[in-house]
């Protein structure tokens, strides 16, 4: 993979990484993108796919037979329906955990939209995004509300409503193996039954528009041998039963198949491999005619009329267009698109003319003569700066749409949201620049050296930061384009270490508005889509990459200086001994900084107690039930040292495991804790309570319970959390969502937390604070409390403001004989 970044007028600047049809040449002329470095990944869209792909699997270890994804869901499911509609709780373990859950954003920068729906009747939009969360609003954008935060359906294909006994059915399908459908608008979510007990894949699922609204359902059954079959129902969803079987032996895994439907009119079609069949409504299907030459992954698409005089296929076919004005019958060549699609939501024929067609890979492009020729929306790049009427990069779906008076709008989404057309494509409006906060998070770091300084990596909305924390939902800023995780420092977040899938790359004066970074190429020196790495624990300059300079995996630790350059020194001891495998997580102790230790993907543990000069290892399959155990995070307790508690993939084994010697050896901490994998883990400093960032959602462990509890009981949405830290002075612990962003859980001592009653309605600003908070009113008297009930302010004549400068960041009580409020000092 290769990373290049090129400065021009003191911002960073690169041509389009990958064009569809043509290869503009890049004018330096043009505006600069405000402040985004943009980076350019020759990686192609399909290989940069299945790398991580690769990876995600990966992480998901389990033996045989096991289906995480399935041990999840069901989990998650009954989580759902035990939950309910009851509201959430402010306390667990018997009061134990008191706390509240708060959304902090990001709220500029949105994320992947899978699929819309568009409710014209009631003037609604309906948006599914791809960590699973689907939002709603009016169809302007201006108010995105969730629609679905108790049960989330990731990696969507199909939304669609239907007129259901009297009311509306919302129908999802979803790329794994359940289809959803809810008739309290996603109040609660049920499965259709119909599907065998064997995995699948849904590959589409199309609706015809008969009087019953036909559903059919291509799906990859796991079976022996493996067939691709096509189910159909006619009760809106609630059941399907299957219909033909194309054995994957001789049909490929479902990318030679596919399906299309007419959104307003009745007509509906199949293709499979060359072969084209009309689909009426009944259980059977009528050929129509082959595609002369058309062969690799198909796409089809079309136009219908109500008359079907002039009715149109198109099919992608491995590259090329074809077109069929009869229905099928007979084909001719249009053009080729050499790219491909980016789904098979992203080939779209426009219902309002049958000659324009478009078609979304990188960018998105459109042609108005029959795919013989395509135009560009616009380059990827021109997103930055210019987000309200640009498209971001990858387009997972285009849909064409009539309003109220039968004029065409296209709806196309994108990574970074969704956006409107009226004009056929030639200029848009993003329809998501606020609300719509569903960015996807791997990693994220809250400053100590800056407090209120926030740093994000997200999922290609790329390395985002907020410089001051003033509370509430926060708009990051996006300093450099793509996916970034693994954020580490070492100096309180002064300066920050962080990993693209290609390079490293260091930031300093981090918070600050003349931040500068510097990055290192690793092409080839790691097998992680995300490798890991480790600060280290005595320079800020200095941090650790699980690699090889040499090739063959990740089985070292390479150490990266940053002096003007960063170089890279290949560490001496290789950790694939024994069938370790590649290094998966690293971490030292923060009593001691000689004690480093190094987590493998096949469960072997390493400590070293002079900063990595020499390691002994430990088979963590010497503990019960780990030999399916996929090693992911380290974290040594900042109260004993020699206690370090590590997670991982817990599907055939337990998925969080604890040693009080250094990882001699390891005792399992299940006990509440579901089948997941466990990205993250912290805790507060006494290990009284630890937290853990799992697949299946928030997790809190009580020492004094031996117990896990799941935190979603407290109100936070069901997501799947990739990262997760305690901040000690403010008492939070913060999340990272790979669906919802970021999330906080204010934490509350019962010495010094408030009763609802006990809430002031005077308010105090700015809070967050660094220096003074003024009040709404006057104050007769009153008291500043720590949370260990400490007065360290107090007054009896009347006051509007209160210096707090010299205080410790942290929160603090504030009472009075008219009531009370929580002030957070930065």
């Amino acid at each position: 993979m290769k990373k290049s970044i090129v400065w021009f007028a003191g911002l960073l600047l690169v041509p389009v990484f990958a064009t569809w049809l043509d290869q503009p040449s890049f004018d330096p002329q043009r505006p600069a993108p405000q402040g985004t470095i943009i980076v350019r990944d020759s990686t192609s869209e399909e290989e940069r796919h299945r790398q991580k792909e690769d990876w995600l699997t990966g992480m998901k270890k389990a033996a045989p037979g096991v289906n995480p994804e399935r041990m999840e869901h069901q989990y998650r499911f009954e989580r759902q329906q035990r939950l309910g509609f009851r509201n959430a709780q402010d306390s667990l373990a018997g009061g134990k955990v008191i706390g509240q859950f708060e959304e902090r954003g990001c709220d500029f920068n949105s994320g992947r939209i899978m699929t819309v729906e568009w409710d014209t009747i009631n003037d609604l939009l309906y948006a599914q995004t791809a960590g699973g969360i689907l939002y709603s609003g009016p169809e302007d954008g201006s108010a995105w509300q969730p629609v679905n935060e108790q049960f989330r359906m990731e990696n969507g294909l199909f939304l669609r409503l239907v007129d259901h006994n009297g009311g509306q059915r919302l129908l999802s399908g979803v790329g794994g193996d359940w289809f959803y459908y809810t008739d309290d608008m996603g109040a609660t979510w049920d499965t259709a039954t119909g599907f065998p007990s064997n995995d699948r894949s849904v590959r589409d699922v199309v609706m015809l528009n008969d009087s019953v609204k036909t559903l059919y359902l291509l799906s990859t059954e796991w079976t022996t041998p493996v067939v691709n079959r096509i189910y159909r129902s006619t009760d809106h969803g609630a059941s399907f039963h299957a219909l033909f079987n194309f054995p994957v032996g001789t049909f490929g895994y479902g990318g030679e198949i596919d399906l299309w439907s007419h959104r307003y009119e009745e007509a509906a079609f199949l293709v499979v491999q060359d072969s084209v069949y009309e689909l009426t409504g009944d259980s059977a299907r009528y050929f129509q005619g082959t595609i002369p030459g058309a062969s690799g992954n198909m796409i089809l698409t079309g136009y219908a009329s109500d008359t079907h005089e002039s009715d149109v296929l198109y099919a992608y076919a491995g590259g090329d267009i074809f077109r069929s004005n009869n229905k099928g019958l007979n084909w001719t060549f249009s053009g080729p698109t050499n790219g491909g699609p980016f789904r098979r939501n992203s080939f779209e024929c426009s219902v309002d003319e049958k000659d324009h067609i478009f078609f979304g890979g990188v960018e998105c492009w459109r042609s108005l003569n029959q795919g013989q020729t395509f135009f560009k929306v616009n380059n990827w790049w021109e997103y930055y700066g210019l987000e309200a009427t640009k498209l971001h990069a990858d387009i997972p779906g285009i849909f064409s749409f009539w309003d109220d008076n039968q004029n065409e709008v296209l709806m196309i989404c994108t990574d970074a949201s969704v956006y409107q057309s009226t004009n056929n494509g030639l200029t848009v409006s993003n329809l998501g620049l606020q609300n719509l906060n569903v960015s996807r998070i791997y990693d994220h770091l809250s400053s100590t050296f800056e407090p209120g300084a926030i740093y994000v990596g997200t999922q290609d909305q790329g390395y985002q930061r907020v410089m001051q924390d003033n509370g509430g939902v926060l708009s990051f800023n996006q300093e450099i384009s793509g996916d970034y995780g693994w954020l580490v420092s070492s100096d309180g977040g002064y300066s920050v270490w962080m990993n693209y899938p290609g390079f490293a790359m260091h930031w300093t004066d981090a918070p600050y508005g003349w931040a500068q970074s510097v990055s290192w190429d690793f092409n080839g020196a790691n097998q992680f889509w995300l490798p890991p790495l480790m600060a280290d624990p005595n320079d800020g300059y200095v941090a650790y990459l699980a690699g090889n300079l040499n090739g063959g995996g990740g089985s070292h630790m390479i150490k990266l200086t940053h002096s003007g350059d960063i170089t890279p020194t290949q560490m001496p001891y290789n950790f694939n001994q024994g069938g370790a495998g590649d290094v998966t997580a690293m971490a030292y102790s923060p009593i001691d900084n000689n004690h480093w230790y190094v987590l493998t993907e096949n469960g072997r543990f390493f400590h070293s107690s002079d900063a990595g000069s020499t390691w002994t290892s430990t088979l963590i399959q010497n503990a019960p039930g780990t030999h399916y155990f996929y090693g992911m995070y380290i974290y040594p307790s900042p109260d004993q040292l020699g206690t370090v508690y590590i997670g991982g993939s817990g599907y055939s084994n337990p998925a969080i495991y604890k040693s009080t010697n250094h990882g001699s050896g390891f005792t399992s901490m299940t006990n509440g804790l579901p089948p997941t994998l466990v990205h993250e883990i912290t805790g507060d400093p006494t290990d009284s309570l630890l937290f853990a960032a799992t697949e299946v959602g928030p997790f809190v462990y009580v020492s004094g319970d031996d117990q896990w509890y799941d935190l979603t009981a407290m109100g936070m949405p069901d997501v799947n959390c990739w990262s997760v830290e305690y901040i000690d002075a403010l008492d939070v612990v913060r999340w990272g969502t790979h669906a919802r962003g970021l999330w906080d859980l204010s934490l509350q001592n019962p010495a010094v937390s408030l009763d609802e009653e006990e809430v002031a309605t005077w308010s105090v600003f700015p809070n967050p604070t660094r220096d003074q908070v003024r009040f709404s009113q006057a104050l007769d008297d009153g008291v500043l409390m720590d949370l260990q009930g400490r007065v360290l302010r107090q007054w009896s004549t009347p006051i509007d403001r209160l210096d707090v400068s010299d205080l410790s960041t942290g929160k603090y009580v504030l009472r009075s004989s008219e009531g009370a409020q929580i002030i957070i000092k930065l």
